[in-house]
């Protein structure tokens, strides 16, 4: 991993600990022996009947891990009653750390930067074509009921979009005509539709409450296609390799682990955001 402040290097340590709990950046911790300790980062987690708190340390250095510093740090964590440990290092750590971790149960972790003899074998971009069949609204025929001085043909009229609020019979608003519109126009799959008001429903046209009968949507059904390219080699530059396992892990920028998965929702999800 290219060089960083240690600041944000904790500060990503941090984020990436968010995923599974409550991570807190830059702890002071008193021990059972009365001595207090700068912890770069604590996780605390509750499952169930039972607390856990696991300490993080950030070893932004620019040589491996040896085992004085794994052991001088297990010390610490039994000091602080935590439930486990961890040690992040951009470089690495040397054979007796990591034996040492395994045997006593600490988490080593590397943070590097990934090149490109790393992709092989995986997945490097992913393109996403998204087709979606969106209903546009092409016109509004409220019908309502005819007075006394209209024939038939003025049964229909034109309502003022910007005023279009819906009265009960005590004339006080119960709705939106413009919502009912919408709700429609998601409903149907016809390019035509009437909706019809089963209890009284009126509209204020030109000072007058009018009964609102019905309304019928016509609709023009339009396809939408987007075009979506994930970089994962942009995306997510660096890897964490745990190596008490060997187990390694995407990183992106931000310091937080995803899966394929997750973008093709994110995907999905910004469809509902063309006009």
């Amino acid at each position: 991993m290219s060089e960083i402040h240690w600041r944000d290097f904790e500060v990503a340590v941090t984020a990436l600990h968010q995923e599974f709990g409550v991570a807190t950046h830059n702890v002071v911790i008193k021990g059972k022996s009365g001595t207090k300790h700068q912890i770069d980062a604590v996780l605390e987690e509750q499952v169930g009947f039972y607390p856990f708190k696991m300490l993080v340390s950030c070893k932004n250095w620019n040589t491996r891990i040896k085992k004085e510093h794994v052991v001088a740090w297990h010390g610490i964590i039994q000091d602080c009653s935590a439930s486990g440990g961890s040690v992040f290092s951009r470089i690495g750590f040397q054979k007796g750390a990591i034996t040492y971790a395994k045997h006593h149960g600490i988490k080593l972790f590397e943070l590097k930067t990934l090149k490109d003899a790393d992709w092989e074998g995986y997945l490097k971009q992913l393109n996403i074509n998204l087709i979606s069949v969106i209903p546009q609204l092409q016109k509004v025929e409220p019908m309502l009921e005819k007075l006394e001085t209209e024939d038939i043909q003025t049964i229909s009229v034109l309502v003022d979009m910007t005023n279009a609020a819906l009265y009960n019979e005590d004339r006080r608003i119960i709705g939106n005509f413009i919502d009912d519109i919408n709700q429609a126009l998601n409903q149907t799959k016809e390019t035509e539709m009437v909706v019809t008001y089963e209890n009284p429903t009126y509209l204020l046209i030109e000072k007058v409450f009018r009964k609102l009968l019905s309304f019928k949507v016509t609709v023009q059904f339009v396809e939408a296609t987007r075009q979506i390219e994930i970089d994962y080699t942009r995306a997510y530059p660096y890897k964490l390799i745990e190596r008490t396992t060997g187990q390694t892990y995407p990183i992106s920028k931000d310091g937080i682990i995803k899966l394929v998965e997750d973008d093709v929702q994110a995907a999905i999800h910004s469809m509902e955001k063309l006009p």
